[in-house]
């Protein structure tokens, strides 16, 4: 089982290498094709329009022919064809559809996880899902550092590129995957709305679709564009990234294994949105590039306090044979804060400016947290707090 646990780390790190390694120069490089804020917002969000409608779906596939492996295949598949359709993009409307397309891939991630989940017993999902979000991270981070690295050394379409070969890695990787039998489920669209009806999950759900929001707009979004508003180079971009994605694989090890643990998981998810609200609303007094990078390693470590939290809260109690659909109505759900947020923002800040935005996305954290308080706690969290 640890020899499969590790294939399967190795495979998730490529996976999200592919779809990571360009971040650091996705807004600029738009910009640089001559798009406005505007169209920039939507190229980020394409990524999350895409889930929105795909990620449900492929939950309920998987469970009912119970399979996740070919999902994970066809999902590095599509990673590769939005690569090498990014590196071969001439104009910033062509990179719209390409990162739509990666946004597809990314919606098989619902698929991983409930994998990874099955090989660990029933009540060790958060510290398995603590220990692949740290390995999503992780991947991440280096990633985005090469691809800054990549783009400086090599030009600015290089990252895009090798984000092709690696899902191409990913894909040979994916072919010796382990996975168990699972008992097909007979789930139907009427099933799915009553899942739908779930209070927990649907609370779970909208504060995932909140946090994504305010994370695509700043960490994913607009701090890479500020940055090089501020002169930050390709490779200085790449080291913005890393330093958050370094925080994050830290807070998720921490958040998920730890502290949920100790204090409960909706005061981690509650004191992540915190951390990510304040960063977000001290970015537009930043005007040097190392505060900036302060600021980003700050964020990047409420945000991963925040997402395995939300991940295990979403499928607990939920029958193995539907998980995926659990998990798929979350993460789809989520992907709406991935879509709309920087799509509006991006248009909403031809009128107050790149600055506004971080402003008026930090008030939107400070109100979410004070929704997940009301919203997520637990009768179990309750006896926690009581011991505390």
């Amino acid at each position: 089982m640890q020899r499969a646990r590790r294939v399967f780390a190795l495979m998730t790190f490529m996976f999200w290498s592919s779809l990571y390694v360009y971040l650091p120069v996705l807004g600029p490089q738009a910009e640089r094709l001559g798009a406005p804020l505007s169209l920039v917002g939507l190229i980020i969000s394409s990524y999350g329009f895409t889930q929105l409608f795909l990620r449900i779906p492929l939950g309920m596939w998987s469970d009912r022919i119970g399979r996740r492996k070919p999902f994970i295949m066809s999902a590095f598949v599509i990673a590769a064809i939005s690569g090498f359709g990014l590196w071969s993009a001439k104009n910033a409307r062509y990179m719209l559809l390409y990162r739509g397309l990666g946004g597809a891939a990314a919606s098989a991630w619902v698929v991983f996880t409930v994998l990874f989940c099955s090989y660990f017993p029933p009540d060790k999902a958060g510290q398995a899902l603590g220990l692949i979000t740290a390995t999503t991270y992780s991947a991440e981070m280096a990633s985005t550092l090469a691809g800054g690295f990549l783009a400086d050394k090599y030009g600015w379409g290089a990252p895009f590129f090798c984000s092709g070969l690696l899902a191409l890695v990913g894909l040979a990787l994916s072919s010796v995957v382990k996975e168990k039998p699972q008992p097909q489920s007979s789930i139907s669209l009427l099933d799915m709305a009553s899942m739908g009806k779930n209070k927990r999950l649907l609370s779970v759900s909208l504060i995932g679709v909140l946090s994504q929001c305010i994370v695509f707009v700043t960490l994913y979004g607009f701090t890479p564009v500020y940055a090089a508003r501020l002169g930050a180079s390709a490779m200085q971009l790449g080291f913005l990234s890393a330093t958050a994605f370094v925080t994050m694989a830290a807070a998720s090890l921490i958040g998920g294994t730890f502290w949920a643990q100790r204090f409960g998981e909706s005061r981690v998810v509650i004191g992540g949105l915190l951390v990510v609200s304040c960063c977000s609303l001290l970015m537009p007094f930043i005007n040097e590039l190392p505060f900036l990078y302060a600021i980003q390693a700050l964020s990047g470590f409420g945000r991963g306090l925040i997402l395995p939290s939300l991940m295990s809260m979403s499928i607990q109690g939920v029958p193995d044979a539907r998980k995926g659909t659990a998990m798929g109505f979350f993460q789809a759900t989520y992907a709406l804060g991935m879509f709309a947020g920087p799509a509006l923002s991006g248009m909403i800040s031809e009128v107050i400016g790149l600055r506004g935005i971080f402003l008026c996305t930090g008030g939107l954290g400070l109100v979410t947290a004070l929704g997940a308080q009301r919203l997520l706690r637990s009768p179990i969290e309750a006896g926690i707090e009581e011991r505390i």
